[in-house]
């Protein structure tokens, strides 16, 4: 079992949660909007809108994906449980 940084952690504990949906959302509709408001070679900013907003509304997690291997945040918070087990199970 690979073992997780703390920075790997924590990030991987905000953006499998609620803020972290909320973020890729939001930025998501951001870009969006940024995307159709200026126009041009704006448009090209939909493309990772949709993908953003997709992913924070079918709450998965493309971090979790990479350091994982599991883009459901279900999964990943399972997998940071299980890590932190075994962290702790090797200090005692």
């Amino acid at each position: 079992m690979k073992k997780m940084s703390a920075s790997q952690r924590k990030l991987l504990v905000f953006m499998a949660g609620t803020p972290g949906r909320w973020t890729r959302g939001l930025a998501g509709v951001a870009l969006i909007v940024g995307g159709i408001v200026s126009g041009g070679w704006g448009f090209f900013l939909l493309i990772p809108g949709v993908l953003m907003l997709s992913t924070g509304i079918a709450n998965y997690c493309p971090a979790g994906l990479v350091i994982t291997g599991s883009g459901s945040s279900d999964n990943i918070m399972a997998r940071i449980a299980q890590v932190d087990a075994v962290s702790t199970k090797g200090t005692k």
